[in-house]
Formats: C-alpha cells, structure tokens, sequence
C-alpha cells in the first residue's frame, strides 16, 4: 500500500506511530493521523488544518474535549492527571487508521494521481462518518465538507 505515498505522506504515517508510541497507545488510530498532519510543518494539509484553527494545540484541545463528553455521556468524570502509561515500542494500526489510510487510496484515485500525498490523507479522514476524528472537528466548528472541498483542489 505505501508505494504510492510521498514521501511526506509516509513521514505523517510515521509521525501519527510515534504520537500513539507517546501515549503508551496499543494502536495508531485516525486521530493519531490528524494529530500527524497538524504537527508536520509546511504542508499543503497542515496549512488547511490550520485555517480552521487546528494547529497542534488545537486538535489536541478538540480531541481531549471529545474525550470528556464521551466519557461524561457514560457517566465517567475524566481524571485530573492522566496516568503516565509506558511507551510501546511498535503500536499497531488500529482500525480507524486503516480505514482512513485505504480510503486516502480511493481520494486519490478519484483525483487521478499515482501518488498519495497529506491531503488525500487527510481526504481520508473528513470521510469517516463516525468516530473520535469527526466528533473531535465537530467540537471545534470544522466545516468538513468545505474542508474536504479545500483538500480536494
């Protein structure tokens, strides 16, 4: 599947394993994507993100409220700390990354292109209909469609 990234596509795979590898995570997930593209500088995806308002600080602000309200509709107060959790070596790709890394594929087929760059990444991430990616741009006022629109040109 990866012989099609770009170079900065495959460097956002790896950015979104060491984010999950911090966080003592068990698997790369969607949001550990988005958490990727915000953080990796001079991007065509980066500078979209960043217009809504989602630089680094922001997705992790839209992501940790996300958290609270699911949890707070189960009726889980969160923690004040966090526990620390020890950094795995080699996390695995988790579902929502799969899904979201395959439908990058589709997002760049439908364009035309050999190559998968951030955006189609990020493409395949504002296409998820459910999960913490959407509810997380929900949070933060994230117009996907005119987002994806954005990305798509």
């Amino acid at each position: 599947m990866f012989e099609r990234f770009t170079k900065d596509a495959k460097g956002v795979v790896l950015t979104a394993l060491e984010e999950a590898r911090r966080e003592g995570a068990t698997r790369t997930e969607a949001e550990h994507l988005l958490l990727a593209l915000a953080t990796r500088s001079g991007g065509r995806a980066q500078e979209l993100l960043a217009a809504q308002g989602l630089d680094e600080a922001g997705v992790r602000e839209a992501l940790r409220a996300e958290e609270e309200r699911s949890l707070a509709a189960v009726g889980i107060a969160p923690p004040e700390l966090p526990e620390p959790r020890p950094a795995l070596k080699h996390p695995r790709t988790g579902t929502s990354a799969k899904v979201a890394l395959e439908r990058s594929l589709k997002a760049a087929t439908r364009q035309r292109t050999k190559r998968l760059g951030p955006e189609h990444v990020l493409l395949g991430l504002l296409e998820a209909e459910g999960g913490r990616v959407p509810r997380a741009l929900a949070h933060a006022g994230v117009d996907r469609e005119a987002l994806a629109a954005a990305a798509g040109t």
